[in-house]
C-alpha cells in the first residue's frame, strides 16, 4: 500500500575522522557529485541543491527534478547520545518530482569517532585509530504520489538500496580523493 512507510537505515564505517566525514556528507556540492544518475545540478542557496536525475529503473523513466535541502537539526527527537556533539548531526529532505510522480524522503545522520574495542590496549591500537568514524543514518519515504504510489514497496526498496549503496561507494572515493589533496 502506498501509505506504508518505507524506512531505511544503517551504519557505515569510514577511514577518515568524524569531522572530515561530516564536512563531506553535508557539502551539497559533494552530494551532487556522489549521487548516482545526476545529469546536472545547481545550488539554490546555502542549504538547497537542485538536480536533474535520470534514474535507470524500469518503473521510473525520464528525468526527475530533485531538490536536496539541508534541514535544521531536530532537537525534539534527538537522543542523549546524539546531542553530545550537535555539530556532527544533520538532516536532509530530498523531494523528487516528474510528470505523474512525487517522492519525498527525509533522512538524518550522525557521525561519531569509531571507538576502540575494550579488549584492545592503547599500545596495540593502530596509530590512525582516531581517523576512523561511524556514520549512523535513517531515512524514510514520507510521501509517494502519482504512478510511483502503485509500485510495490519491495521494488522501491530494491531500487533505493541500489542508489544508497552506490552513493556510499562514491562518497568513500570522494573522501579518499580529498584526503590525498
Amino acid at each position: 500500500m502506498a501509505t506504508d512507510p518505507l524506512e531505511f537505515g544503517g551504519e557505515e564505517q569510514f577511514a577518515a575522522d568524524a569531522r572530515r566525514v561530516f564536512d563531506v556528507v553535508t557539502d551539497l556540492d559533494v552530494l551532487a557529485r556522489v549521487m548516482p544518475d545526476v545529469e546536472s545540478s545547481r545550488r539554490i542557496d546555502e542549504n538547497s541543491l537542485a538536480c536533474v536525475v535520470r534514474p535507470g529503473f524500469s518503473f521510473l523513466r525520464g528525468k526527475l527534478n530533485v531538490t536536496v535541502t539541508r534541514l535544521a537539526p531536530d532537537e525534539t527527537d534527538a537522543s542523549e547520545e546524539i546531542t553530545k556533539d550537535a555539530a556532527l548531526a544533520a538532516r536532509f529532505r530530498v523531494a523528487s518530482k516528474a510528470i505523474g510522480v512525487q517522492i519525498v524522503v527525509e533522512t538524518s545522520l550522525r557521525i561519531e569517532p569509531t571507538n576502540q574495542t575494550a579488549d584492545t590496549s592503547a599500545s596495540d591500537a593502530p596509530s590512525d585509530a582516531s581517523d576512523r568514524s561511524t556514520l549512523k543514518w535513517q531515512a524514510a519515504v514520507i510521501e509517494r504520489k502519482g504512478l510511483v504510489a502503485a509500485v510495490s514497496p519491495t521494488l522501491l526498496r530494491a531500487a533505493a538500496e541500489r542508489v544508497i549503496q552506490e552513493t556510499w561507494l562514491r562518497l568513500r572515493a570522494e573522501l579518499e580523493t580529498g584526503s590525498r589533496s
